[in-house]
Parts: C-alpha cells; structure tokens; sequence
C-alpha cells in the first residue's frame, strides 16, 4: 500500500494532485447539490399548484393572482434580512466576488437559492440556473477556503462550480465550461481550463446517476430543424438583427424596474410580494408567463402556437421576468431569455414562410435559433450560447444558420447597449468590473487617438534650405520635420541625424529638404493599434513616423511620436484609475452602511478658497477624495478647495442636505478664506503657450510663475524661457485672475 502511494505521489505531485482533487470534490458536491435543488423545486412547485391551488380553489381564477404575491411574502424576508445584496438574479453577484474579493464568496448568497424555491415554485417568472450557479460557486468558493488556496486558485474553484451546476443541470457539460470561462472569469484561458472540464464532468456524471442521459429539448423531427436553403442564411441575418433588438430591450427593461424598485424605499421587505402581485394579474390573460416556461418553449418549436400568440408572450415575459426579479425576486434569467429568444424566433420564421414560401421554411427550425441568439445578445456569451443549444437538442444539422444569427445578433447588441444583463445590474450599482481586468492597454488604443493630427504639426516643403531646418529644430522637442511635395502629399522626412551627415560636406548650407530628406519611410495607419506601431518604431530606430490614409499612402493624417504613446498610454491607464476609484467608493460605501455623495463647487461657493479642516462638516462625514480635473487629490485637511473641484463625502443620507448648505454658504464659524491660488499646468496638445517665451504670456501682472517642469527636471522659468510641449508649470495667481491664467496658457490640471 504504501508503495502505491510513492508511485502515485510521483506520478501526480502534489501541485498536480491538489487541482484536479479539488475540482473533483467541486463537481461532485455540485452535482449532489443541483439535484437535491432541482427535487425540492419540483416538489414545491407539485405542492403549490396541486394541494395548495385546491385549497384556494374557492377564489377560482383569482388564485393565480394570490401565488405569485404569496412566493414574494415568503422569499423577501429571507433576501431581506440574510442576503440583501444578493437579490434578484445572483450570477452578478458571483462575477463580482471573482474579480473584486479573490473568489471570496459569502455563504450568505446561498440564500438566494433558497429563495428562488419560493419564487419559482409559486410562479415567479425566472429560471433555475442562476440558483445552482450561487449554490455552486458557494460550494466551490467553501473548499478553497477550507484548503486554503491561493485567490488565483479560488477564483478557479468558483469557477468550477459554476461550469458543475450548468453541467449538472441542463446535462450541458461543455457548456457548462465555456458558461465559467465566459460569464464567470470573463476570459477563455488554458491554465483554467483542465480543472474547469473536470468539475463539469464530474457534475454532468452525478447528473446521469440520477437523471440518465436524456435531451433536455426534445425535437418532434430532427428534418424540420436543417437548413433547407443556402438562400436561408440571409433570413437568419434578419433574425440576429431581431433578437438583438428584443435581448437589448430585455437588459433595459430589466434594468429599469430594478432601478424603481430600490427608490421605492417604502416597499423594502415587501418587494418580491409587490411584483408577484404584478405577476399574478398579468398571468390571468397570460399563463405561459408563470414559472421556467419550459412547455412552452417546446410547443413553441413543435410549432403549436400562432405567431400572434408567440410574439405577445414574448413581450409579457420580458415585463414578468423584469418585474419577478427587479422587485427584489429569486431566480436566475436563463430560461426566460430563452423562452423570449424561442417564441421570436418562431414568430419570426411564421412571417419569413408566409413571405418566402417556396423555400420551405420550418419556424421551429428559427425558435431554435433565436434561443441562442437572443442569449448572446443579452448575456455577451456566444460560445456558450450554440454549446448550450447544441447539447440541449443534440442538433448539429442547424449550426450554420445558429452561428451566423448568434454573431449578427451579438455584434449589433454590443453596438446599441455596452453592458450585458449581468453586468448592468453591477454597473446600475456603480461597480465596473472592466476597470479591474487586466488587458493590454497598448492594444486597446488605436494610432488615430494617440498621434499628433495634420492641423498641429509643421511640415516643410522641398525648398526649405537645411539651415532653416537646423534653427527650426532647436526650438522645437522633437527631431524631425515631414516633407510635403508640391501638392501637398507625403515625401519623407528630415530629421537633425540627416542634417549632421550632411554637414561634413562644404556645400550642406545651399542644400535644401529635398536633397537629404529620407523617402523609405515606416508609416503607420490610423486603426492600427499602438502595439503594432510600435513595431515601425522598433525596426528603424526613429522617434516619429507618419501616419497616412490606407487608401492613399501619400495622405497624411498626422504623426506618430514617442511622446504621443507615453500621453495616450497615461491617459488610458488615469481612465482605468479612475474606473477602479469609482468601484472602490462603492464598496466602501457598501462596506459603511452609508451613502457616497458628490458636490462640485461652484465660483460663488463658500467653500472655494477654504481648506477641508475649515468647513466644519458633520462629525460622521468623511471628505474621501477632491477630483480636480483629471487629478483626484487625497482629501487632507490643509487641501485648498477651488471653483469646479468635486467632493466625494462619505455620509448618512440625513446630512446630506447640512453638507451642501456648508459648502455653498458657509458656517458662522469660519475664518476669511485666502484669494491665493497655486496652479499646476500641464502644456498639452494645442495648448496656447507652446513655442512662447514666458514673457510674451501676457500673464496678470499679480500672479507669479514660480516653476517649470520639463521632463523630469525643474527649471527656473526667465522671461526668454521658451515653453515646450509637456511643461508643467507652477502658478501663484489671485483665485479672480484664474481664469485668465488659464485663457493664456491653455493647458489642463496635473
């Protein structure tokens, strides 16, 4: 025996073991959970509406009204009072714990299952996997901790657990792994992979052990569901168009009523009740809303129901679902979105073959379809929407016209909404989880938005003489000039390097531009992105290269230089700051049990000219930052606040009304504000100054310029002193002359 276990131990370190041990405990927890969840769904479900419906059968119809309210009554306190943050659909929920805690998942969030039993079971209008998603990630988040995994590792247990309960629940295994890899970590990467297939595996085996290996969409006639015609595939771009249109007004619609309903303070624990009350009236016209939606979807690809009848209960499921989890319900918005996506899509292939008959069209065949389409349009998961269709009907026959509705569809939804009904929840919040992934920013910036335009630079013609240039290019920070032919088009470039070889000859003063410039020249174009720039810089050695027109390579559109990335790359790189800020106040506010509120001051406010100590703000409020510009300053109390800063106060909401009143009026208590001002200035772009002496500034006479920064060393600025593009400058200036120190230098705040 213990020669069995030398031999595994040096087949499978411990490194290697520790993984795929994990993973299998995930998956098989998962899978166990996901069948118990699914038993007790289905039992509450058969109780609500056998036994308890006959109890109620004295109110006729009307008990529909009662059930849906009833489920509410049951699962807001539980939300309420256990897992506040988690309510409505939880996947977001789980997003947020990936990126922003490590993994770290609160088993709080298992709550929510709990409550989607009730929600579901009495009628809500949600699905069931956002509910094994919670209890799986939970799961997996529970067994890192316990074997005290890194937050990388943790991150991919979560993960695991997601892909087991998809697995588990659909019989979806490879959806279940791109459903992780996609929506959960939001990257599709090979060190995440192997475990994340092993979890879902295991989960999709428990699920056989109990289930079998039956399809979870049954298809009448696997023929009625191909692609009759090459000519079809048009149609299906006109049904990607469609259900981008329907997924985009799903995310909003959902959106808007989360909105409303957490203004409505009043509501509180009564929430989910108040929307299953909604529910319940909607579903007496409307009985197909209630619940999964499962049957209908069917009938909907059997092609069992009008097309009227399909496009209308599209339409109600999207305000159930809204209204069954934007009021503070349980439930996960999967099955909805697919049972929107199967009745467009059916309503859809309806109108196609009655304008298109002689192709033969089969409007289950675009149900189908539009099931993935319009989930990839509203969840931003193409890859696990055709897995995910692909293995619930184990249909291979219609993937052309699945991939090309799915892209098209996705494509124009990204266009009109840029967040997905995942993230918009977190957005609506004030969490940004882009602002913390990390990507390579150079990829992300295009040539077109870093490089000097056309109208700032200074080219030269071909009779410049080169003692021109040499004078020229010692005024200037850069080392070259490009060389315009007569007609205006690109001929090459001069640089000083050209001008110093050329200066050994006796004659180099009558030569002019055109003799010595450079003709073989790297030029970059304006969709290209910085990285691949960067190669043109590499490959020559120069410090500029033209950026022209791919149509005309003689067009210039403007320059490329070093300067240009590094001040396009630290303008992303404040953007991305200030993304990561901004969530980070949010959890602070979370964290504190209070509200964040912003003031941004204006000219006549008292607070302009006052230090933060001065104020005299309520005990409990917290003055978190002063964003000035592009420049956030940390709020110190010697901090002298000016016209136009923004505040961010951590507060109790009843203050909030004494905070504003102090910044614009001030306090009795308070002491004559200073009218002096230091200015820090930063000369970019098209700033007025550039190529000025400081004594042609035309300056206020009762200000003074006390420094000047110019590329990392500090200079003192004389009259004569020629201000260059990227200066940063020091000002002591009276607060009524800012203004006009800004109007004469034009550069922005650092």
């Amino acid at each position: 025996m213990r020669s069995l276990l030398t031999l595994l131990k040096s087949l499978f370190p411990r490194e290697t073991l520790l993984p795929i041990g994990s993973a299998l405990l995930v998956g098989l927890g998962v899978g166990l959970g996901s069948v118990a969840y699914q038993s007790i769904l289905a039992a509450t479900t058969a109780w609500v509406w056998g036994p308890l419906r006959q109890t109620f059968s004295f109110l006729g119809i009307f008990a529909v009204v009662l059930f849906p309210a009833l489920g509410g009554l049951l699962a807001g306190p539980l939300l309420y009072y256990f897992a506040r943050d988690a309510k409505g659909h939880g996947v977001p929920e789980v997003m947020e714990a990936v990126v922003l805690h490590g993994g770290r998942i609160s088993p709080a969030i298992v709550v929510n299952a709990i409550a989607s039993i009730f929600t579901i079971g009495f009628g809500g209008s949600a699905g069931r996997v956002a509910p094994v998603v919670q209890i799986g990630s939970a799961w997996g988040a529970t067994v890192g901790r316990a074997l005290r995994l890194s937050p990388e590792r943790l991150r991919n247990l979560v993960a695991c657990g997601a892909a087991a309960g998809i697995a588990a629940t659909f019989n979806t295994p490879i959806a279940g792994v791109f459903f992780a890899l996609e929506v959960i970590l939001g990257e599709i990467g090979a060190g995440s992979f192997a475990t994340i297939v092993i979890a879902a595996v295991t989960g999709n085996v428990v699920h056989h052990a109990f289930y079998g290996d039956a399809v979870f969409f049954v298809l009448p006639t696997l023929s009625d569901y191909t692609l009759g015609s090459s000519v079809e595939l048009l149609l299906y771009v006109g049904l990607g168009l469609c259900t981008a249109l329907i997924g985009v007004l799903f995310v909003r619609s959902l959106g808007w009523v989360v909105v409303r309903f957490s203004q409505w303070e009043t509501v509180g624990i009564f929430g989910p009740a108040v929307g299953g009350l909604f529910i319940g009236w909607v579903a007496l016209a409307f009985p197909q809303a209630l619940g999964v939606g499962t049957s209908s979807i069917e009938q909907a690809l059997a092609q069992r129901i009008s097309w009227e009848w399909m496009l209308a209960l599209a339409l109600v499921k999207i305000v159930a679902t809204s209204f069954t989890l934007g009021s503070g319900g349980a439930g996960g918005i999967f099955a909805p979105l697919l049972f929107v996506g199967a009745m467009v899509g059916g309503a859809y292939g309806y109108l196609v073959d009655w304008l298109f008959s002689p192709l033969s069209i089969s409007p289950g065949a675009y149900a189908l379809v539009g099931m993935a389409a319009i989930y990839a349009a509203a969840a931003r998961a193409p890859i696990t929407a055709l897995l995910i269709l692909f293995e619930m009907t184990r249909n291979y026959q219609i993937i052309l016209p699945l991939m090309l509705a799915t892209v098209v569809s996705l494509v124009i939804a990204v266009l009109l909404e840029p967040e997905s009904i995942y993230t918009r929840k977190l957005v609506d919040r004030g969490i940004d989880l882009k602002a913390f992934q990390e990507y390579n920013l150079m990829r992300a910036i295009t040539v077109e938005e870093a490089m000097t335009p056309f109208a700032q630079l200074m080219p030269l013609h071909l009779d410049v003489p080169l003692v021109s240039v040499e004078q020229m290019l010692g005024s200037v920070p850069y080392r070259g000039f490009v060389v315009l032919d007569n007609a205006e088009r690109l001929f090459g470039l001069v640089t000083l390097t050209d001008i110093r070889r050329i200066q050994t000859q006796p004659d180099w003063r009558t030569r002019t531009v055109a003799e010595v410039c450079s003709r073989e020249l790297r030029v970059a174009f304006p969709d290209e992105n910085l990285e691949d720039a960067l190669e043109h810089f590499g490959a020559q050695d120069v410090g500029q290269i033209p950026v022209v027109s791919r149509r005309d390579r003689r067009k210039l559109l403007g320059m490329l230089r070093r300067d240009d990335i590094i001040r396009a790359y630290a303008r992303a790189t404040r953007d991305i700051e200030e993304r990561r800020y901004r969530t980070r106040l949010m959890q602070m506010q979370e964290a504190a049990g209070e509200r964040l509120v912003s003031f941004t001051l204006k000219r006549e406010d008292a607070a302009v000219g006052r230090r933060i100590m001065e104020l005299h703000l309520p005990q409990d409020a917290l003055v978190i930052s002063v964003r000035r510009g592009r420049q956030t300053l940390v709020a110190r109390g010697g901090v002298y606040l000016e016209a136009g800063d923004t505040l961010t106060v951590l507060t109790h909401p009843e203050h909030q009304a004494e905070i504003l009143r102090l910044l614009t009026e001030g306090s009795p208590e308070a002491e004559p504000a200073s009218t002096l001002r230091t200015l820090q200035i930063a000369l970019r772009d098209d700033a007025e100054a550039i190529g000025k002496r400081v004594a042609e500034l035309g300056l206020p006479s009762n200000c003074l310029l006390v420094g000047l920064r110019r590329e990392g060393r500090t200079l003192l600025p004389r009259g004569d002193t020629v201000l260059h593009l990227g200066d940063q400058l020091t000002v002591l200036v009276d607060a009524e002359d800012s203004d006009a120190v800004w109007r004469a230098l034009g550069g922005e705040a650092v």
